[in-house]
């Protein structure tokens, strides 16, 4: 092999492993910014959840801006997955939780925390629940925990059509 296969050698080389560094970087895919207050408290969350994709994994990144001693993050591991959303959902459905899907779970449960009096208005997704058909879930996977797990719901409606974000979980709160 001469000189000049050689540096061809190593350019393809190269290049070839810049493709594969690129595609494995850390790339930010979903956020969702939002404040969560509860009733009858002067308590307010204002919390960031980012989601990042590397390679075939998720992560996300927990951000709560409302320390006055400023802001404090956690990451974890997340999954992200497209559920379908049946029509009729509401509060009950969490009854019926075996035969829920991922998103179902998330939006039967802001429909209960949106139409409960006893929460006099405080938990809003901002977005016609009722209209959801498809949802993409990003699930913040902490350990350790099963209720009021976190996630990110990206709602669409019958068209495919983005009808906006929410933060699930314990609480909800609209994205911005």
């Amino acid at each position: 092999m001469n000189l000049q296969s050689l540096s061809i050698a190593a350019l393809i080389s190269l290049s070839t492993l810049s493709a594969f560094s690129e595609s494995l970087e850390l790339k930010d895919i979903k956020t969702c910014k939002t404040t969560l207050s509860i009733p009858d408290s002067k308590n307010v969350l204002k919390v960031t959840v980012t989601f990042s994709q590397f390679g075939s994994n998720y992560q996300a990144q927990l951000t709560d801006h409302s320390s006055e001693f400023g802001a404090n993050s956690s990451t974890f591991p997340a999954v992200v997955m497209n559920e379908t959303v049946r029509e009729g959902l509401n509060g009950d459905s969490l009854s019926e939780v075996e035969s829920l899907n991922e998103a179902e779970k998330f939006i039967s449960h802001a429909i209960m925390l949106e139409t409960n009096p006893v929460f006099k208005g405080a938990f809003k997704s901002g977005i016609d629940l009722a209209a959801v058909r498809s949802a993409t879930v990003f699930l913040v996977k902490e350990p350790g925990v099963n209720i009021g797990a976190t996630a990110v719901i990206e709602s669409r409606d019958s068209s495919g059509k983005v009808l906006g974000s929410f933060l699930g979980g314990l609480l909800i709160g609209a994205c911005e």
